[in-house]
């Protein structure tokens, strides 16, 4: 606690109604003082009084309000992202601190930016840089507006995927030419990846590749009699999609 009173005064420092402690102003009026045991956590009201060498007692001075606060905010819970496997490279993380408390996001040890929870405790943050493709532990810490600092949350995985599959391949059917109007056809592509089937730009079947990438896929709906060109393409878990595959051909008669 410091402040100004008369040169070489003795300065009695109070808490509410309490003496806190004494020291002497300095030879030019500057005083500092520092509680010789802790304060408990509280909202109190300091202030002080200065005694000449004659004995004469001052006024007190005007009040300043501190309050202590050593307990440390609850960690931050609900930690989520709107999915943990993603193409987004700035991914909105979300979840609950103490109220207006300063929360800092971690990736792995990283610190990877800080935010601040809302009055009601919820807070939001998207990083201001894109993440590197990867498999990363999210956390994070609440700190309060008396520096008290929060464990770690629970972490949650994510995954950052912005790399495309490769195009399907070794498109096939039974036969080039045939009677069936939903004709099954077969290929390979990334491992549970989704694959849709078009005619053209029409969209017209899709399916997943099993845990070794092999799929078979047939036309949602009937194809009339006549000759089509058909492509497929593959969205892997992420949300990024392939290239258009190589066409076949296939004539329904």
């Amino acid at each position: 606690i410091t402040g100004n009173a008369e040169a070489n005064t003795k300065v009695t420092l109070f808490i509410d109604s309490s003496v806190l402690g004494t020291t002497t102003a300095s030879n030019k009026g500057a005083f500092s003082f520092t509680p010789s045991s802790a304060i408990d956590d509280g909202n109190y009201s300091l202030s002080a009084t200065s005694t000449d060498s004659a004995g004469n007692i001052s006024s007190k001075s005007a009040p300043i309000s501190i309050t202590i606060d050593t307990s440390a905010p609850v960690a931050p819970t609900s930690l989520a992202t709107s999915s943990s496997i993603t193409n987004n490279s700035t991914p909105i993380i979300t979840g609950n601190a103490e109220a207006n408390t300063k929360v800092t996001l971690f990736i792995d040890s990283s610190v990877l930016g800080t935010t601040t929870a809302s009055n009601k405790g919820a807070f939001s943050f998207t990083p201001s840089s894109a993440i590197d493709d990867g498999n990363y532990s999210l956390s994070a810490t609440s700190t309060d507006s008396a520096g008290n600092i929060s464990s770690k949350s629970a972490p949650i995985s994510i995954t950052i995927d912005t790399s495309a599959p490769v195009a399907p391949t070794s498109l096939a059917t039974s036969s080039s030419i045939t009677n069936n109007s939903t004709p099954i056809i077969t290929g390979n592509a990334e491992a549970d990846s989704t694959i849709t089937l078009f005619n053209g730009d029409l969209e017209i079947g899709t399916a997943t590749t099993d845990s070794e990438g092999a799929f078979s896929i047939t036309p949602s709906t009937s194809l009339e009699d006549g000759n089509y060109s058909l492509t497929t393409k593959s969205t892997d878990s992420a949300g990024n999609i392939s290239s258009q595959s190589a066409s076949i051909s296939i004539t329904i008669d």
